[in-house]
């Protein structure tokens, strides 16, 4: 299974409200249709919409997702409250979540998520999160790359701790 994450930011488009979404789609058939793409592409499964919660007035959008290495079925997931005009054009960051999907026992998710917030301090994040890796060797440490939206200030890597519940 292939699990794909679509990001609801901007503004609505056609009377349309952007949603943060996933969907599956079975491997085997994006295999068979990577190998021949004149096949029919793979419908979509599961489609599952999801409302992340907001930070500073914006709404929290996906940016990134993992599998959770030890339970099957959940993924971690970064989110970013970003105050964008469309999909293409980057708007202020007010806040970033780390959250986690969980498949639950009647069949349907549910998200939960903490606030990013800098080292030390209650000051949320304000750069968007963009990459996530899940640390191997250590279940309570994750690497977050912070995308400054800026193309003279270079990404940060940064290691968050995972403490608590996850």
């Amino acid at each position: 299974m292939l699990r794909l994450f679509q990001r609801g930011n901007g503004a609505p488009r056609d009377g349309r409200a952007p949603v943060d979404a996933t969907c599956d789609l079975a491997w085997d058939a994006v295999r068979a249709w990577l190998d021949d793409p004149t096949r029919p592409l793979p419908a979509p499964t599961k489609v599952t919409r999801y409302a992340l919660g907001e930070a500073g007035g914006a709404r929290l959008t996906f940016t990134d997702a993992a599998a959770h290495p030890e339970r099957a079925g959940a993924v971690f997931y970064l989110a970013a409250a970003e105050a964008s005009p469309d999909t293409y054009r980057d708007g202020p960051v007010s806040g970033c979540a780390l959250g986690l999907i969980e498949p639950q026992p009647d069949g349907t998710a549910r998200a939960r998520y903490a606030s990013l917030t800098y080292a030390g301090t209650d000051a949320p994040v304000v750069e968007k999160p963009e990459g996530l890796a899940l640390d191997p060797r250590d279940p309570a440490r994750a690497y977050v790359v912070l995308d400054p939206d800026d193309p003279g200030i270079p990404s940060r890597l940064c290691v968050v701790s995972l403490e608590g519940p996850w």
